[in-house]
């Protein structure tokens, strides 16, 4: 393609700078670009699916410097605006003031992890409000005592935790449960019993729903955590939509990047339970106007569809 969107993005966004544009046009512009190559366009949803994503968004830090939030926050909030719903995580308070903004059609479900309101690090679910209707909604924390804000237990460097929400499908009727997490990044134990406090919890609370599970699980496909998940026999089986994955030329094979080179390394998952169907799925590499990654994780998508 002899014309590149990111070249066009940069100069809208410099006429935006210097000729006193409104934040609107710029937004136009960032919302076209998630790569020069057609492969890593979001996969479109039909009237019966819908597009969920699932995408570590890199929390705001001045030390990342220009990768640093400010200079991420309108292709991060494009991507979103892609898809019907979709999980975060690593969001503070100041990132999600700014999608509230940048989102306004979207509702969301989140708390922050350290006090259950609004200190530390949100996993929040994000939705579109003309699509789904919040039934309910709640948190739990990965530890022993999982309905304790800020608790942790085992070999977890930080507190983490999950958010759920059960959303009704205006267009269809149905309902589903969708729980989104950010596994530890140190603890090998905690990561294991955090896939045991998911599955029972899904299957205690949830079990008569169909559901669907986001998140940074900060671990591959080889390692316990991700068998404890799709363990054969559970009531709350997890299928993973990106079983099997072969990419297209050009589309990435793996999560993490580091702000620096894709590494063909899986942490990010989308699960499906019974009852609900993988219609596609991909793995996303959106870029900002100046060619910076969206985050230090790839989004990852899956059209679904309950069956």
């Amino acid at each position: 393609m002899n014309f590149s969107l990111r070249s066009f993005c940069s100069v809208c966004s410099s006429a935006c700078r210097h000729m006193g544009l409104s934040l609107f046009i710029f937004l136009i512009a960032t919302s076209m670009v998630y790569s020069e190559t057609e492969d890593a366009t979001p996969l479109k949803s039909s009237e019966h699916e819908w597009s969920v994503l699932s995408y570590n968004i890199r929390l705001n830090t001045a030390s990342d410097g220009k990768n640093a939030w400010p200079n991420r926050a309108e292709t991060v909030a494009a991507v979103i605006k892609a898809h019907d719903v979709a999980g975060l995580q690593e969001v503070l308070q100041s990132q999600l003031e700014d999608l509230q903004k940048l989102l306004p059609d979207y509702d969301f479900v989140g708390a922050g992890r350290d006090d259950g309101k609004t200190r530390g690090e949100y996993v929040p679910i994000f939705f579109r409000r003309d699509r789904f209707e919040k039934k309910d909604a709640g948190h739990f924390w990965l530890s022993k005592n999982p309905d304790v804000p800020g608790s942790k237990d085992w070999d977890a460097a930080i507190t983490r935790m999950a958010t759920w929400v059960i959303l009704k499908d205006k267009q269809g009727g149905k309902e589903y449960l969708h729980i989104n997490t950010h596994f530890d990044h140190v603890g090998k134990k905690a990561r294991q019993e955090s896939a045991r406090i998911i599955t029972d919890k899904a299957k205690s609370l949830f079990s008569s729903l169909p559901a669907i599970l986001t998140g940074d699980f900060n671990c591959p496909p080889t390692d316990l955590p991700y068998a404890v998940i799709t363990q054969e026999g559970e009531a709350m089986q997890w299928v993973d939509t990106l079983a099997g994955y072969t990419p297209e030329r050009g589309q990435p094979t793996g999560s993490w990047n580091g702000f620096k080179a894709i590494e063909n390394n899986r942490i990010d998952f989308i699960f499906l339970s019974r009852g609900v169907k993988t219609i596609s799925s991909q793995i996303l590499d959106p870029k900002t106007p100046s060619g910076l990654f969206g985050s230090d994780h790839q989004p990852i998508q899956a059209i679904v569809k309950i069956e």
